[in-house]
Formats: C-alpha cells, sequence, structure tokens
C-alpha cells in the first residue's frame, strides 16, 4: 500500500492506545449511545455494494477478525467487522485461522468464500460493526483506490451495528475523524462498545468443557489390549486432537483430525493426509489430491472412559463420488463397521 495508507494505519494505532485509558468513559458513552440507536436507511449487505470478506488488510497484514470493504468514490467508504462474541471464535480467528497459510500465495476469491462459510455457521456468535464514511468526505490524489483516496479533516464518520434480531442496522455512534475506516483490531470495538458484547455464558462453558473432556480420548485404543498390536493413538497439540489409522490393503496409514459434536458425546473423523513414511507400492498409494477434507470418514462414540465405539464410512473420492477403503485396521469385512475399542494407556 502507499505511504498514504501507511500513514493512516499509524494514527489507527495510537487511537488504539488511547481507548484503553478512558474505558470507563467509553462504557459510559457507549450505554448513552445505544439507548439512542437510529435505524439506518442503508444497508450495507446490499448486493450492490460488492465486498469480499478477507482476513488479510494492507496485502499483509493479518486482521484478528473478518473484514469486508467497500470503496466507491461517487458512494462510500467502509468496512464490516465481524467481531466473534465466543472465546473459541476468537481463538479461530486470531490463532488458528493462518496456520499453514501462506500469506503471500493466498487466492483471495478463494478465502473471502471459505471466511463467508465459516461466518454462517454461527453468524450470530458475531458482533457486526460498519464504519461508513460517506462520498462528500472522500479526497484523492488520483483515481479512486485504497492507495490514492484520503478523507477530510472534517469527516463526520458514522459506526452501524447490526441488530441481528430485527435485521437493520442501527447508527450507534458519529465522529469527526480523518481516519479511513480501516480500523484493524477487535479491540477498538470490544472497549467502546462492550455492552454489545454479553457473553454467551452456556455456549462459553461448553466450549471449556469440551476442552476438558478432550483429554479423556487422548491415548491408545485397541481391540484387546493383552495382544501387542497396532490401535489408534489419539494425541493433542493446542487443542487439535489428530491420530492415525491404518487401512486396507495393508501398509496404508492415514493421519486424521478429530471433531468434537457438542451435541453428543461422539468426535467427527475427518481425513488429513497420507502417512508416506513407511515404503509404500504404487497400489498403495491413495489419491489424496481427491480425498475430501471436508466429509466425515467415521465416528467415535463415546460409551465411557474406558470404551469408545468406532463407526467406519471409508474415505471419500471427490472425483469418482462414492466411498473408498470401506476396511480399516479393526475391522475384516464391509459389513463389520462397528467396532468398540478399549483404552489400554493413558497420555501422561
Amino acid at each position: 500500500m502507499g505511504m498514504q495508507l501507511n500513514k493512516f494505519f499509524l494514527i489507527i494505532l495510537v487511537l488504539f492506545s488511547s481507548c484503553k485509558g478512558d474505558a470507563q468513559e467509553n462504557y459510559a458513552v457507549s450505554k448513552k449511545t445505544r439507548q439512542t440507536v437510529t435505524t439506518a436507511s442503508i444497508n450495507f449487505f446490499d448486493k450492490k455494494y460488492t465486498a469480499q470478506y478477507t482476513m488479510i488488510v494492507d496485502e499483509s497484514t493479518p486482521a484478528d477478525h473478518p473484514i469486508k470493504t467497500f470503496l466507491d468514490c461517487t458512494d462510500s467508504y467502509f468496512t464490516i467487522h465481524y467481531i466473534p462474541k465466543t472465546q473459541a471464535l476468537e481463538d479461530y480467528w486470531r490463532n488458528q485461522y493462518f496456520k499453514n497459510k501462506d500469506i503471500d500465495k493466498i487466492n483471495f476469491e478463494t478465502e473471502s468464500k471459505i471466511i463467508e462459510k465459516k461466518i454462517n455457521e454461527s453468524s450470530k456468535d458475531y458482533a457486526i460493526f460498519c464504519y461508513y464514511v460517506p462520498s462528500k468526505f472522500l479526497k484523492s490524489n488520483a483515481g479512486c483506490s485504497s492507495e490514492s483516496v484520503y478523507l477530510d479533516d472534517r469527516t463526520n464518520a458514522e459506526i452501524y451495528y447490526y441488530d441481528n434480531q430485527e435485521n437493520k442496522w442501527k447508527l450507534i455512534k458519529q465522529k469527526l475523524s480523518n481516519i479511513l475506516p480501516r480500523i484493524l483490531e477487535s479491540k477498538y470495538f470490544k472497549t467502546n462498545f462492550p455492552s454489545y458484547f454479553a457473553q454467551n455464558k452456556n455456549q462459553e462453558e461448553s466450549y471449556a468443557e469440551v476442552q476438558s473432556d478432550n483429554k479423556n480420548i487422548i491415548g491408545l485404543w485397541q481391540l484387546n489390549c493383552s495382544i501387542n498390536n497396532s490401535g489408534l493413538y489419539i494425541s493433542s497439540n493446542k487443542g487439535k486432537l489428530s491420530g492415525t489409522l491404518a487401512l486396507s490393503p495393508p501398509a496404508v496409514f492415514v493421519d486424521i483430525i478429530l471433531e468434537r459434536n457438542i451435541t453428543k458425546e461422539s468426535y467427527d473423523i475427518k481425513y488429513l493426509s497420507q502417512d508416506m513414511s513407511p515404503p509404500l507400492a504404487s497400489e498403495n498409494i491413495i489419491d489424496d489430491k481427491n480425498i475430501s477434507k471436508n466429509e466425515k470418514i467415521g465416528e467415535l462414540l463415546v460409551k465411557n472412559n474406558n470404551e469408545i465405539e468406532l463407526v467406519w464410512y471409508g474415505l471419500y473420492n471427490i472425483n469418482m463420488k462414492k466411498r473408498t477403503h470401506l476396511i480399516n485396521q479393526f475391522s475384516n469385512n464391509k459389513s463389520n463397521n462397528h467396532v468398540i475399542l478399549k483404552k489400554c494407556i493413558e497420555k501422561e
């Protein structure tokens, strides 16, 4: 981005640091502002405002929450901010989203679809704000782009909140500003509008319970603990559960991830990759690029602390549109896709 926009980012950081010292005053202002909200005539979700979801600002700077940006110098300049209201989502966007991603190689169109899908899974778990600047306050050195546009010194910016229950945008604050609407940190909204972030205690408690229950499934699971053979070893890394399963034909091992179902005592099993560490014959190599990483390939049903039931569906080949590898290390035939595994060792 150009030097002009970088200057604006520096101003934003100064703004953030000043927010902390004025937290009590801001809280009082936000309470008063919320009592006098005005419904907006503009709909920032209107299809005419074409904008992609992104987690990257300035082509290389990660944000800590999803953002949509719209710029048309004849209309307006605004950013929509999806601020997580739960600890689980906050952790996902802040710490997990960019893992194993190369920012320099990200396809923004593809990423926009991924982000939108994730938001739609639990849209009510976000506080949605819009930082809006009408076109009359937009100035430009040349053309109309985020690099060339800047704001009039007397700009009257408007901040809106989206009411999910009424499906309406509501004006909650007006402020004089010469800062482009590129507020990167969710801290700005949480500090200035704390009343919009009432935590859903049931969800937070459920998340904490899930993290605790995950510990019970970590360890080695086998058909018979007295027989020295391979089993399913489940491990945890930063709260993520994973393991390795052997499939038929022999010497085909796949790495899997487990996703906890909060609504029932079970874990969805999903394909991650093929373990290529042992030497493999060509007929044992899986068509990795066509194996779905989203489809469930099985489930683990928790019976008690010492028993789980493995329900096996098989890998799903996207190209062939059918299941493959219907036999795993614990079953002898395709019809025997339900097996009870016993916990043989505890993870220290």
